[in-house]
């Protein structure tokens, strides 16, 4: 994995803006189009064996798309984006299904009613689809903070690994990725059940159910959209069923608002967030919000940390939730 100082990031990200300058002004890029393009530059100059690059928004007209990579994944469909994706699953599923070009391998870990777009996709390309949970078998569970156990089939034989990911929700997930080590295999990367019982053992995803130690401690997840909030709350409630949630940190991920320090109830599995069409403050007020009014609303994250942490007091536990652009912030801040 290549690391980079700042400065190194800012030089190649300053290349990209300058070839950007060549392009009329209707077709300057956005920001994660020239974060796209810096990561592309990097591999072709790494002259990487394998790129793995996940979509931003969707994946139809997600500039990711220009590239071709052989082996297209859809982990899961939820509702995510809809101003922009469209209303219900089946609309935003044939829109992340076109990552699946012609000659693919496509590996799927969605249900229905999401699946029946993909496999159509599929079809349509004449991309061989493997529906994790179907055409490959699995099964696991939750080892709370230890993260997950997982049983599953790679090149026709029975594989159990272990993934330090918390939540039952990564099982799903770590069996995907198994899948899809077994479709570069099937297109000649040299990969064996053992390099993938490692690679998962060694799995790291700072932001996603992040359990920082502290008085109070902080659970970071980046989860923002309703289906993410709740497995996080899931989560969170089966993993620390001692302590109860008193405080969070919560982004209004869906509508670029502002961060608010917030009081939350207790966490149940049935807990969910909507997004919100008004303020940090309507977003913890809306029915059936993870967040309890009153919320109190920060300029900024530092700020919002501070309150929740204060307000949480020592027994308590700080939610920090919305994004994954907070999260960063947050475990910046505490330097973790």
């Amino acid at each position: 994995m290549l690391r980079f100082t700042e400065a190194e990031f800012a030089s190649l990200v300053a290349r990209v803006w300058d070839a950007a300058e060549a392009l009329p002004d209707e077709l300057q890029p956005t920001g994660f189009e020239v974060l796209t393009a810096a990561g592309i530059l990097v591999a072709r100059e790494a002259d990487a064996d394998v790129l793995v690059c996940e979509v931003g928004l969707g994946g139809r007209l997600d500039s990711t798309n220009v590239l071709d990579l052989a082996i297209a994944a859809v982990t899961n469909v939820a509702l995510d984006h809809q101003d922009l994706l469209g209303e219900t699953i089946p609309e935003i599923a044939r829109e992340k299904a076109a990552i699946i070009k012609p000659g693919n391998r496509a590996v799927t870990g969605a249900s229905e009613p999401g699946l029946t777009a993909i496999r159509a996709r599929a079809t349509e390309v004449g991309a061989p689809l493997t529906v994790v949970g179907i055409d490959v078998p699995f099964e696991g569970r939750s080892a709370g903070m230890r993260g997950v156990l997982v049983d599953s089939v790679f090149d026709g034989r029975p594989i159990s690994v272990h993934a330090p990911l918390r939540g039952a929700f990564q099982v799903a997930n770590v069996a995907t990725a198994i899948a899809v080590c077994e479709a570069l295999r099937d297109s000649g990367i040299a990969i064996d059940a053992g390099a993938v019982a490692r690679g998962c053992e060694a799995v790291r995803w700072p932001g996603r159910m992040d359990w920082i130690e502290g008085a109070p401690p902080l659970l970071i997840d980046g989860a923002h959209n309703p289906a993410g909030m709740a497995a996080m709350v899931a989560a969170r409630a089966r993993a620390h069923r001692r302590a109860p949630l008193r405080r969070g940190v919560c982004g209004d991920a869906q509508q670029g608002r502002r961060i608010h320090g917030c009081r939350a109830r207790r966490a149940h599995s049935r807990d969910h967030r909507h997004g919100s069409g008004g303020g940090a403050g309507d977003a913890a007020r809306r029915p059936g919000s993870v967040v309890r009014a009153p919320a109190e609303v920060a300029g900024d994250v530092r700020t919002a940390l501070q309150h929740a942490r204060h307000r949480a007091g020592r027994d308590g536990v700080v939610v920090v939730c919305g994004s994954l652009y907070l999260a960063g912030e947050v475990i910046d801040l505490l330097g973790v």
